[in-house]
């Protein structure tokens, strides 16, 4: 996988923390972190979805006259990329996952 893209080095930056422009700029197709898990707070309640989702949720969420708190991403996501920064190679992304090297490999 290599070093982090100029995106996630920001977002790691900012504690792993979603600031305006960066759910949507990751769920960017190209980029492929739409599937990303992200822990969303609310006034009233807490949940796991994937970036893609964050807007039209959170549109949802306003409609029903709550608000969202903070966006971030799930802990596993900042282990991931923690490593990746460190030069580490790349995690499975669930137990029993083969790990995939450089080169495509397993």
């Amino acid at each position: 996988m290599g070093k982090l893209t100029e995106q996630e080095t920001k977002i790691m930056r900012q504690g792993g923390f979603l600031v305006e422009g960066d759910a949507a700029a990751l769920a960017d197709p190209t980029i492929g972190h739409r599937l990303t898990q992200v822990l969303v707070k609310t006034g009233k309640a807490r949940f796991v979805c994937a970036i893609q989702d964050v807007d039209h949720l959170s549109k949802a969420i306003a409609a029903g006259g709550d608000y969202i708190r903070d966006v971030a991403l799930v802990s596993s996501v900042l282990d991931r990329w923690q490593s990746r920064a460190m030069g580490a190679p790349a995690l499975p992304v669930c137990p029993g996952d083969p790990v995939i090297g450089e080169g495509g490999s397993i």
